[in-house]
């Protein structure tokens, strides 16, 4: 007739199994074994751990984030992560932004949601965070600044970028000091590494991706310039330790020799390669950039090296194709562990609902073993600017429709039978 705390109550009917006692007789072996227990057990006060300051709490951090996204990014076939962007705009409604997010986690199942926009990351962090302890859980988030002048549409890189990112890379530790120091201050402002460094940790990103020119580290680079390149390496991957995150190397192609030389690369040194960037910066994931997805030629790297580190593979193709599944199959034949789609394959001014619905069916028929082309039906349902008082949207509207094959084939007289209707020639059931 005592009044039992919930605490007590459920460590006992823990002790019971529940497979083996039901209804009346699990309540007797609770009673029974509430009875057992001495009164001190139910008073005593559960061991707090010691508070942790200062590097340790940072050096956690940085290892949930990282174990996080290496579990995500492997699976038993080829993962799939989407990349979504804002194309440049300033203000988004936060509703489109939540639900974008919640596509991309339900409907599309992505592996990990890379963003491009620090207006776009805020909203996409705290909406997986509101999903944390259920099924499916929240999705890591990688956060990847345009470095080097990317753009949704194809846009070459400049020639000169490799010496500013390779300065960067080697003002790493510098950068992350700033970015530590101003992280509450508000939103990033600044350009290069460190923007992108202050940023990611403002808004808790799991990850951050940061370019790695090839040309710096590939067979025909100067031993000395290939040594730089790894100390800033050093320096970057201590950088994001410091802020909590984990960094997520993105080797690129900027020069057509380099990008000649990556189909002629064997997978050893392509292993090699992938090693020293790994041990540099202590990263459990890189990603290759689309520019450099040949990189090994028929298997990307050698079955040890792509067991110990995680080798990701960009997938940009244009829109409109149905290059999708053949581009992520290749990557999965040569060894690649995931897939990165990038904002390059999405339809050209595309809101951001349809982006999360795009997705959606994207990485489904990626997963699909039949092969069937959705771009073509995806467009029908596109809720784009496509009214009547605009017949140039309208037009190109048609055009794409017909490239995809949406129109199909037909032909308005295949099914003509030489039948006079107007004459009163008719056909029997």
């Amino acid at each position: 007739g005592q009044k039992v705390s919930s605490v007590s109550l459920s460590f006992a009917c823990s002790i019971a199994p529940p497979h083996r006692l039901h209804g009346p007789t699990m309540i007797k072996a609770t009673v029974c074994a509430l009875a057992a227990l001495p009164a001190s057990a139910f008073f005593l006060p559960a061991p707090r751990a010691p508070r942790r300051t200062g590097p340790a709490v940072a050096s956690t951090a940085t290892a949930d984030a990282g174990a996080a996204v290496n579990f995500a990014l492997r699976g038993m076939s080829i993962t799939l992560s989407a990349e979504i962007t804002a194309y440049g705009k300033a203000l988004l409604q936060p509703e489109d932004v939540r639900e974008l997010s919640q596509l991309c986690r339900t409907g599309a199942n992505a592996a990990t949601v890379v963003v491009t926009d620090p207006v776009l990351l805020q909203g996409v962090v705290q909406e997986q965070q509101t999903v944390r302890g259920e099924f499916p859980g929240p999705k890591p988030v990688l956060y990847r600044p345009n470095l080097l002048g990317r753009a949704p549409a194809p846009a070459p890189a400049p020639a000169a970028a490799q010496l500013s990112v390779l300065k960067a890379l080697g003002d790493a530790q510098g950068a992350a000091e700033a970015a530590a120091a101003a992280a509450a201050a508000g939103p990033a402002q600044e350009g290069g590494v460190e923007g992108a460094l202050k940023t990611a940790a403002l808004y808790k990103a799991n990850g951050v991706i940061l370019p790695v020119p090839l040309e710096l580290l590939s067979v025909g680079a100067s031993v000395a310039v290939g040594a730089e390149a790894l100390a800033g390496l050093e320096a970057l991957g201590k950088a994001t330790k410091e802020l909590g995150l984990c960094v997520v190397p993105e080797l690129v192609a900027l020069t057509p020799e380099i990008k000649a030389a990556c189909a002629l690369t064997d997978e050893a040194q392509a292993g090699e390669i992938l090693t020293q960037v790994q041990k540099a910066c202590g990263c459990g994931a890189i990603l290759v950039s689309a520019s450099a997805t040949q990189l090994g030629g028929d298997k990307v790297a050698p079955a040890p090296v792509r067991k110990s580190v995680c080798v990701l593979g960009e997938v940009a193709v244009l829109w409109g194709r149905d290059l999708l599944k053949p581009n992520v199959k290749e990557l999965e034949t040569r060894g690649y562990a995931g897939a990165l789609l990038s904002a390059k394959s999405l339809p050209p001014s595309i809101g951001l609902l349809d982006m999360g619905r795009y997705w959606s069916a994207a990485l489904q028929m990626c997963r699909s073993k039949r092969s069937e082309k959705f771009e073509a039906r995806f467009l029908v349902n596109l809720q784009g600017e496509l009214g009547g008082d605009k017949p140039d949207a309208w037009n190109e509207y048609m055009q794409m429709a017909h490239e995809t094959g949406l129109n199909g084939a037909q032909d308005m007289n295949e099914d003509s039978d030489g039948l006079d209707e107007s004459n009163g020639d008719f056909k029997g059931f």
